[in-house]
């Protein structure tokens, strides 16, 4: 199945690396004085992934780690400096093609910015206070750079760090979905379906809302096509009951209930979701039914 994009959507990966000018001098392939003290972050090549659920209130998190080289050596403390550095997320976004928004002062703070390492002790977490509130709706990421330290040198390699933020309520993750449109007088009625492989999310917008992401699918000429102004979000009570679906900028208007005898719903035994609901305006006759099952996490 071929499978068509009307509407962008970001394009993550996970492996990146950061280069620096400075240059050193190797004889025999063998870097010499390999027990010098370097400072550095363990998750520099691949970048970090915090996942935290969603919470208005404020959480203290472990971002990343931050350590001696393996094979440095020291006799005393030292004192390392790190700061946030919100340019890298933009140097990550231009070498991978992806659109992540560096996460403000909103969304959280370093618990502190000057760590202490030691030969016995030789690692610490770099912590932040996070309120996972502000950090919904796009991609949020951290940039954190060593920015000093009393002893030793600053790794060349490993000196930044990016840490990924995900925030999650009990319904997010990436789902398959088989569904069926009604849109008189257009090229998108009928049935449609997404694998798991394909990708779609539905993605935490509040403690107990969600949204599909890039948006709605829908039937295109034996295959589905996604619909760039066709963008809901649903929200659920306590009794896992989808209470309304509502419209995101940039969307065509809903209609819910559409059907007051389907029982649109999450059902937790099987992780399914099921939804009807109509496209504006009131009495076209345009509705969908998507029934979106788990298959793992975003």
């Amino acid at each position: 199945m071929t499978k068509i994009f009307l509407s962008l959507a970001a394009l993550f990966t996970l492996a990146f690396s950061f280069s620096s000018c400075k240059k050193s001098e190797v004889f025999g392939g063998i870097e010499p004085n390999t027990n010098r003290v370097i400072a550095e972050f363990t998750d520099a090549e691949n970048g970090s992934i915090v996942t935290l659920e969603f919470a208005p209130d404020i959480v203290e998190v472990d971002l990343t780690e931050l350590r001696l080289g393996t094979r440095s050596r020291t006799e005393e403390p030292v004192h390392v400096k790190v700061t946030v550095n919100p340019a890298l997320v933009s140097k990550y976004n231009d070498d991978n093609g992806t659109a992540y928004v560096a996460a403000s002062a909103a969304g959280f703070s370093l618990a502190q910015d000057l760590y202490t390492l030691k030969q016995n002790e030789r690692s610490v977490m770099i912590r932040a206070a996070v309120r996972p509130s502000a950090l919904l709706g796009k991609s949020y990421a951290i940039g954190l750079s060593i920015a000093e330290m009393d002893k030793g040198e600053i790794s060349s390699v490993a000196k930044n760090v990016i840490v990924f933020i995900s925030i999650k309520n009990k319904y997010d993750g990436i789902y398959t979905l088989k569904g069926y449109a009604e849109l008189p007088g257009t090229a998108f009625t009928g049935a449609f379906s997404l694998n798991c492989a394909q990708d779609l999310a539905v993605t935490t917008s509040g403690n107990n809302s969600v949204y599909l992401d890039p948006g709605q699918p829908l039937f295109s000429n034996g295959s589905f096509v996604f619909i760039s102004n066709l963008l809901p979000d649903f929200t659920f009570d306590n009794n896992n009951k989808i209470t309304a679906v509502n419209a995101r900028t940039g969307s065509l208007g809903f209609i819910f209930p559409y059907d007051a005898s389907y029982n649109s719903r999450y059902d937790p035994a099987t992780k399914t979701i099921y939804v009807k609901y109509g496209i504006a305006p009131a009495g076209s006759g345009r509705y969908v039914i998507d029934t979106l099952t788990y298959c793992k996490p975003r």
